[in-house]
């Protein structure tokens, strides 16, 4: 049972990093769409603004259920086998101490976000504003159940850091993520190139803000957690991982210079095959963002080098 948990932990916490970055990307992608996305009134638009109307809610369902399994795994951590998981073991676990109180307010918040976003699914606005402030919750409270809480950190930096590489990997690969799923199917048509042209154009305004904090945060971090010594990482189980998590960003973000300084001008110019080499592309990059968001996951719960891991 311990080691079915342990496989399972790590996992739920990477759906919920999963979640959280597609719905912090919900908002740059749907402002994207009003810029530069097919006009209003149009086929592609209506399907397009569909999916925006029931993404927030489903998001935060799978967010909300993530949470509360997550809740359930970390009181089984304190359970032996045979064990009776009792109301004061409940108690310790899921109302006391910071991981706690973090737990609450992020399955609160995504509660909130599930009732406002089926509640005022026909108010856009409302719903945009009320959903930007319980994502920033759960970013601010996703800080308190990693590396964050650690005494390494003066103050609050640590939650400042953690805080913006989330809201940097939901800028940059949440909202390409979302541009995938609801809007690039429906530009498939080669009358559709300058409006994609467009958006590519867009977005990679918005990559680079994502990349700069990504990156920026993340040296931050590594110097933090390694106290100076890079070199010495190597030899920890977490310097690997993060080993591992620095090679699939800079596939990642190779991929993206591509789209940006190739697959971006060979929209413009027309080229045939330049929409499905794009695609094709995007893809990739995604798959490293997984690859990415799986590592990171377990990067959490590993050991830092300062404690012997």
């Amino acid at each position: 049972m311990t080691g079915l948990i342990d496989l399972l932990i790590p996992v739920v916490r990477g759906l919920l990093a999963a979640s959280l970055v597609l719905l912090i990307g919900l908002s740059p992608a749907a402002r994207l769409i009003r810029v530069h996305g097919p006009p209003p009134g149009t086929v592609q638009r209506d399907a397009i603004e569909g999916w925006f109307a029931r993404l927030p809610g489903l998001l935060a369902w799978f967010f909300l259920t993530c949470s509360l399994l997550r809740g359930a795994l970390q009181v089984l951590t304190f359970v032996e086998p045979g064990e009776a998981v009792t109301a004061d073991l409940l108690h310790a676990v899921l109302l006391e101490g910071s991981w706690g109180t973090a737990w609450i307010a992020q399955s609160t918040a995504a509660f909130l976000l599930l009732a406002i976003s089926w509640l005022w699914r026909g108010r856009a606005r409302v719903l945009a504003g009320s959903s930007a402030l319980l994502v920033l919750v759960l970013i601010t409270a996703q800080t308190y159940l990693g590396h964050a809480t650690e005494e390494l950190w003066r103050g609050a930096l640590g939650h400042v850091v953690h805080g913006l590489h989330l809201l940097g990997s939901g800028v940059w690969l949440g909202t390409l993520a979302i541009l995938m799923l609801t809007t690039l199917p429906m530009l498939r048509d080669a009358a559709w190139l300058p409006t994609l042209t467009a958006l590519t154009r867009g977005y990679s305004m918005a990559a680079r803000v994502g990349v700069l904090l990504v990156v920026g945060s993340g040296a931050v971090a590594l110097w933090t957690y390694s106290d100076g010594q890079l070199l010495a990482l190597i030899d920890s189980t977490w310097g690997q991982l993060l080993l591992l998590k620095l090679l699939a960003v800079a596939g990642a973000l190779l991929i993206g210079w591509w789209n940006w300084r190739v697959g971006t001008p060979a929209l413009a110019a027309g080229r045939a095959d330049a929409a499905a080499r794009m695609r094709r592309a995007i893809g990739m990059e995604l798959l490293l963002g997984v690859v990415i968001l799986g590592l990171t996951a377990w990067l959490i719960g590993a050991p830092l080098p300062s404690h012997g891991g």
